[in-house]
C-alpha cells in the first residue's frame, strides 16, 4: 500500500504576531541554508514567502510603517542569505542580526498595542 506524500507546495502563513516572531526565530536558526530534512520542499524562498505573507497578513496590527520597514528588513536578510549559504563570509551573520532586529521590532509593536489595549493611551 503506497503511503500519502506530505508534500504541501503552500507553506504555513503566521496569523498572529506570535506566530510571526516564532517563525522569525525559526529562521534565525535554519539559516543560512534553510533545509529541512522533514519537508525538503522548504526552503529559502518558501520561508521568505512565509515571513512576508505572514507580516502583509498582520499589517493591520503592526501599522503600515512598521509592515514596511519590516519588509524592507525581510529583503535585505535574505539577499545576504543568498550571498553567504555556506555561512563563510559573514553575510549570513548580518542576515541573522537582521531577522534579530525584526524580532525586537515586532515584540516592541506588540508592547504597543497591549498598551494601548490596556490604558487607552499611545505611548
Amino acid at each position: 500500500m503506497d503511503r500519502p506524500t506530505q508534500f504541501n507546495p503552500n507553506p504555513y502563513i503566521p496569523k498572529t504576531i506570535g506566530e510571526l516572531r516564532d517563525h522569525v526565530i525559526s529562521l534565525v536558526l535554519n539559516a543560512p541554508k534553510f533545509e529541512y530534512d522533514f519537508a525538503p520542499w522548504l526552503n529559502i524562498d518558501t520561508d521568505f514567502f512565509a515571513l512576508k505573507s505572514g507580516l502583509e497578513r498582520l499589517r493591520s496590527k503592526l501599522g503600515d510603517e512598521t509592515c514596511e520597514r519590516l519588509m524592507k528588513l525581510a529583503d535585505e536578510a535574505k539577499t545576504h542569505f543568498a550571498a553567504d549559504p555556506e555561512d563563510s563570509n559573514g553575510g549570513a551573520d548580518i542576515g541573522r542580526e537582521l531577522l534579530v532586529q525584526m524580532d525586537d521590532i515586532i515584540a516592541q509593536s506588540r508592547s504597543r498595542r497591549r498598551n494601548v489595549a490596556s490604558t487607552g493611551h499611545i505611548g
